[in-house]
């Protein structure tokens, strides 16, 4: 399967290297232990608080390949 056709979701930061590593655009949901400035200057493609945004996410991510 092509990288770019899959989708990482995550609330580490190992989660985001992963994906970066993976070249999966990835999603990150900063937790208690991973803060919101920690996964943005990782470089996640988009950052969410609250699973329910996911599906909007998903499918602007699809607009935009």
């Amino acid at each position: 399967v092509d990288p770019s056709r899959g989708l990482m979701v995550g609330d580490s930061v190992k989660d985001v290297q992963a994906a970066i590593r993976a070249k999966v655009p990835v999603v990150a949901i900063p937790s208690y232990f991973t803060s919101r400035e920690a996964v943005k200057r990782l470089g996640a493609d988009v950052i969410i608080v609250d699973l329910g945004e996911l599906p909007a996410v998903v499918v602007e991510l699809g607009r935009l390949r």
